[in-house]
């Protein structure tokens, strides 16, 4: 799935997201960060927006193949029919894959979020290895399981 994509593609991928996250955000601000000396010698890549948040129903969903919440490219019926070009974005990805590449990247994922001008949001946890027996096992349509606890990142003080 995401094997032929280059490490610029996976990242588009998934800068996209926060882009897309940090729309109407009065003063957007994305980063992206790479550690290679966090703790236990691992290497850390860390992509964090100030943007809307994702629900707790969101996050447990964000995994699954061909599930977007995009916002993007919302067609009605009569604005049909459109050109492929117009409707495409040879950049970007709009069909759902865009979390799936952070396992081209790493065996391990982390998402932390909340909502703005809070504390409190949800984390969810995933390892390629979980995700992979997912998909053997059929169940690659099986949200992830979510925790509640307390957000803190590089963007937020304290």
């Amino acid at each position: 799935m995401t094997k032929d994509m280059t490490l610029v593609d996976k990242l588009c991928e998934l800068l996209d997201n926060s882009l897309s996250a940090v729309a109407g955000v009065q003063t957007p601000t994305i980063l992206l960060k790479f550690l290679d000396s966090y703790p236990d010698n691992e290497a850390l890549l860390v992509l964090e927006d100030n943007g809307h948040g994702m629900s707790r129903e969101v996050l447990e969903k964000a995994l699954i193949t061909a599930c977007t919440f995009s916002t993007e490219h919302r067609l009605q019926r009569s604005e049909l029919p459109v050109r492929l070009d117009q409707y495409l974005d040879c950049h970007f990805n709009r069909f759902g894959r865009g979390l799936n590449v952070v396992f081209g990247l790493g065996n391990t994922l982390v998402i932390d979020s909340r909502h703005p001008g809070t504390a409190q949001g949800h984390r969810l946890q995933a390892s390629y290895p979980e995700w992979v027996e997912a998909f053997k096992c059929g169940q690659h349509d099986n949200t992830f399981k979510c925790m509640s606890c307390e957000v803190r990142g590089w963007l937020t003080k304290g």
